[in-house]
């Protein structure tokens, strides 16, 4: 047990990181899906599932936002077989 803050360590991370706790676990949530897009043939319901996304529309949103593109063109573009 710690005894910080979830405020206190939200603003810590925030001065040190440059970006908010949540911006930074969905980031690496989005990195995680990237490579499962590239090495596992896994419908985008199941990535979005395995990346801690609850609702895979809500994970496309993120997905496209942040990548540019959705997760099912990434996918067909960047498999790797």
């Amino acid at each position: 047990d710690f005894a910080v803050s979830e405020s206190h360590l939200s603003r810590r991370f925030k001065e040190v990181s440059g970006i908010g706790i949540n911006e930074y676990i969905t980031y690496v949530r989005i990195m995680n899906a990237e490579k499962l897009l590239r090495t596992k043939k896994m419908p985008i319901t199941k990535v979005a599932s395995a990346c801690g996304f609850n609702d895979s529309n809500y994970f496309s949103t993120v997905f496209k936002r942040i990548k540019g593109i959705t997760p099912l063109k990434y996918s067909k573009s960047n498999y790797d077989e």
